[in-house]
């Protein structure tokens, strides 16, 4: 069967979704989350971060705790 997504940008949108729930748990240094999805290097992992959300992992961080959340 085919999806039209080629199993590289598969396994990055996986990575990168990974990424976002890690994130949000806020408990985690980049470093550590770059690790954890397979990353040797954080540097890379924000470079690749940066490029398919548009912003670093730490200015994501700092937009969810400037975001308040509402019930």
């Amino acid at each position: 069967m085919e999806t039209g997504v080629s199993f590289g940008d598969y396994i990055l949108k996986c990575r990168m979704e990974k990424a976002i729930k890690l994130l949000q748990e806020n408990k985690l240094k980049v470093y550590h989350i770059a690790g954890m999805l397979g990353y040797q290097s954080s540097h890379y992992f924000i470079k690749v971060f940066k490029k398919y959300y548009g912003l670093t992992p730490q200015e994501f961080k700092n937009r969810l705790i400037a975001t308040p959340i509402t019930s």
